[in-house]
């Protein structure tokens, strides 16, 4: 066993434990590193036998243990363990200045819920659906009260990575509903999906997701995992609508048949699945990352007039979109083409 000092594990929340739990010497040292254990915990025990399993448990459950494991089930629980589920929470002084943040106190409510819903994916436990559709309304008010700018801002400014981008796709289509479709239950169907859209990458290991640079194609394969591993989670919640799985599932697809996991196109894809495209393509444009800066939201919304006219998203949710930026689009893809022809742009 790795060296270890007296109370070294006291402050560990997740833990995965592969030690002999039939030698005494073992325990002993065991016992000595974990000091008290963080009353929310973690702590798996790896059983080396499914034979095993029963013998072990007692002592492993003196040892605070909240699971046994066999060895065959470690890898599986080892990539959840270094996802999106594990992040680095912020501390109290980090707390502090993101509540007082123009919108901190919806980013910090949406931020402690995404961390909840990678949490009970990764240890496949039931979430509360109401508490997102209660998050999201916070997160529409929030977006309401500071504008859509200040409240992406202060994501940008308190979050990293992965999740950085998550919260984002939150924060935006929280503001096409605060703009477009406020007091309707499409609005609660928008900021549910957006908050559970991506919780199928708790099982995509942190450094393919927040990789710099671009995937390799088994890296991509994994990747193109989380809407299905999404929908396999969520599709027994009590409540859940069909629309928000949908959307869940298919909000990588692209009108033209080009996306995955299914490949659908044109009236296939929803009209709650187009919405959350967009603003899914939107916040990545946007995100910050320490390899690229992000985009201007002018920027951002000509890539997705350029995706609109490659026939790839709905140009009418990509200008209603720009409206909440404060952008005025044309009315058509139409006259879009017609003012490119005009200023000689191919």
């Amino acid at each position: 066993m790795l060296e270890l000092g007296a109370g070294e594990l006291s402050a560990v929340r997740r833990l995965l434990v592969d030690i002999d739990l039939t030698d005494d010497c073992s325990l002993d040292r065991f016992r000595s590193a974990m000091g008290t254990p963080p009353a929310a915990r973690i702590w798996l025990f790896v059983v080396a036998r499914s034979d095993a399993r029963h013998r072990t448990q007692t002592q492993a459950n003196a040892l605070f243990a909240s699971r046994n494991i066999l060895r065959s089930e470690a890898e599986p629980l080892l990539l959840g363990l270094m996802s999106l589920a594990a992040r680095r929470p912020l501390n109290s002084t980090r707390i502090a200045a993101l509540r007082a943040a123009p919108g901190g106190e919806s980013v910090h409510a949406a931020g402690e819920e995404l961390a909840t819903l990678f949490d009970s994916f990764s240890e496949a436990r039931p979430f509360s659906l109401q508490t997102v559709s209660a998050v999201g309304a916070k997160i529409i008010g929030g977006v309401a009260e500071t504008g859509a700018g200040n409240w992406l801002d202060t994501v940008r400014g308190h979050h990293e990575g992965t999740f950085q981008h998550c919260l984002l796709v939150a924060g935006v289509a929280a503001a096409y509903a605060a703009r477009h479709l406020r007091g309707t239950r499409m609005a609660t169907r928008l900021t549910d999906a957006a908050l559970l859209h991506d919780i199928g990458k708790a099982q995509v290991p942190m450094h393919v997701l927040d990789k710099p640079g671009r995937l390799d194609e088994s890296e991509m394969d994994l990747i193109r995992t989380h809407p299905r591993a999404a929908v396999d989670y969520l599709a027994g919640t009590p409540g859940i609508e069909p629309e928000v799985l949908d959307a869940v599932l298919h909000h990588h697809e692209a009108l033209d048949g080009s996306g995955y996991p299914d490949g659908i196109a044109g009236s296939r894809v929803t009209p709650l699945t187009r919405i959350l495209t967009v603003c899914d393509i939107f916040a990545a444009l946007v995100e910050r990352r320490a390899y690229k800066p992000p985009l201007s939201d002018e920027d951002a919304i000509a890539i997705l007039v350029d995706k609109a006219l490659d026939g790839k998203v709905d140009y009418i949710r990509v200008r209603s979109l720009a409206d909440v930026f404060g952008m005025t689009l044309p009315a058509t893809l139409d006259e879009v083409r017609a003012n490119m022809e005009q200023v000689g742009v191919a």
